[in-house]
C-alpha cells in the first residue's frame, strides 16, 4: 500500500487532474512538472490507469511508431484525491481559508500570509542572491514546477494546494502571490509579481512586473492635502 500510494503517485494524480482540466495530458507535460525521467511519470501514470484512477485515450500522430497516449482523471480518481491524507501544512491553511470565506477578512488573511511566508524564506536564503531566481528556486522547492517558455513568460505547471485551489482560488492565488512579492521585495529586487490563474489549460501565468516606487511621507501629505 505504502508504494501504491507513495508521494510521487499521489503527485502525478494531482498533476494530471489540475493540467488535464480541459483536455487529457500527455507523458512529457507530466513528466516536466513532477521533475526527474520520464519513465518514473509514465510508471505511475500507467499504474494510475490500472487502478481505474486514470483513463488513457490514443493520440494520433502522423509520424511512425506507436502512438502517444494521453491522460485524464476519472469520476474515482477525482474522489481518491479527496479522500487521500492531505499534507498537515496544507490542510492548516484550508481550515484557515474556510474559517474566514466569505468574510472581509480572507484576502487579508491570505496576503498576510503569503507575505510572512515570503519573509522567512527571504531570511532563510543565502545572502546576495537574485530575487527572482530565489522565488523561481522556492516555487520549485514547493511543487508549482514553474517553467519559462521561449518569449519569457513564466508558468506555474501545477499547485501543491490543488484542493484549496479549487475550492477557494482567490485565497489559494492571494497567497502564493504575495508570498512571491514579498520574498522579492525582501531580497532588494526591483521587480514584482502577479498569479494570472489558469490562462491556458493547467497553467497559472507569473506576470514579472517593475516595482513600483514607494511613495515618500511628503508624497503622501501633498496627496492627501489635494483631496
Amino acid at each position: 500500500m505504502a508504494d501504491e500510494w507513495s508521494d510521487s503517485r499521489r503527485r502525478v494524480l494531482e498533476i494530471v487532474a489540475q493540467l488535464a482540466a480541459d483536455e487529457p495530458v500527455q507523458l512529457a507535460e507530466v513528466a516536466e512538472s513532477l521533475g526527474g525521467h520520464s519513465n518514473t511519470a509514465r510508471h505511475h501514470l500507467e499504474a494510475l490507469v490500472k487502478s481505474g484512477d486514470l483513463v488513457a485515450t490514443t493520440v494520433p500522430s502522423a509520424g511512425r511508431g506507436r502512438p502517444p497516449r494521453a491522460y485524464a482523471p476519472t469520476e474515482q480518481g477525482l474522489a481518491t484525491l479527496r479522500t487521500l491524507p492531505t499534507d498537515p501544512h496544507a490542510e492548516i491553511i484550508q481550515t484557515l481559508a474556510e474559517v474566514t470565506v466569505g468574510s472581509p477578512e480572507a484576502a487579508v488573511t491570505a496576503r498576510a500570509l503569503g507575505e510572512a511566508w515570503g519573509r522567512r524564506r527571504a531570511a532563510n536564503a543565502e545572502p546576495g542572491r537574485d530575487g527572482w531566481d530565489l522565488a523561481l528556486e522556492s516555487l520549485e522547492a514547493l511543487g508549482f514546477a514553474p517553467a519559462t517558455d521561449p518569449s519569457g513568460e513564466t508558468w506555474l505547471r501545477a499547485c501543491p494546494m490543488l484542493a484549496l485551489a479549487r475550492t477557494n482560488p482567490e485565497f489559494a492565488c492571494t497567497l502564493h502571490e504575495s508570498m512571491v512579492q514579498s520574498l522579492l521585495q525582501a531580497t532588494g529586487a526591483t521587480e514584482s509579481a502577479v498569479v494570472a490563474p489558469r490562462l491556458v489549460a493547467g497553467g497559472c501565468r507569473l506576470q514579472r512586473l517593475p516595482r513600483r516606487p514607494a511613495r515618500s511621507t511628503a508624497d503622501q501629505g501633498a496627496s492627501n492635502t489635494g483631496r
